[in-house]
């Protein structure tokens, strides 16, 4: 279970080890995944090879476009204090009640 956000960016500031990584053509900076570990281990980052680098920052990028609608759902459940769950269209109905032929189409 990650967050959206959980990749870690830290600049390589030790002049030996950036130049080593410009000679091997590796980016300027680490790259980890924070995460919290598995039985009460903590919050920890995991350091990611250099190599490894685009795929992971492609798959993450690609996780996000993929689950926009469902992320931006869950916000507006949790904004409700989960007590709205109906389609914004249901929602825009013009009476206060409901009846299931209206239903169709929508859920």
């Amino acid at each position: 279970n990650l967050k959206i956000d959980c990749l870690v960016r830290r600049e390589i500031t030790d002049p030996d080890k950036l130049q080593y990584a410009k000679d091997m053509g590796f980016p300027d900076y680490y790259l980890g995944i924070d995460y919290i570990g598995a039985k009460k281990a903590g919050k920890r980052i995991h350091w990611l090879a250099p190599s490894t680098y685009p795929v992971i920052e492609m798959i993450l990028e690609r996780v996000k476009e993929l689950t926009n609608k469902q992320r931006a759902l869950l916000i507006y459940y949790r904004e409700s204090d989960f007590t709205y769950f109906l389609p914004d269209a249901i929602r825009e109905l013009p009476e206060d009640e409901v009846e299931s032929r209206e239903l169709v189409g929508h859920v």
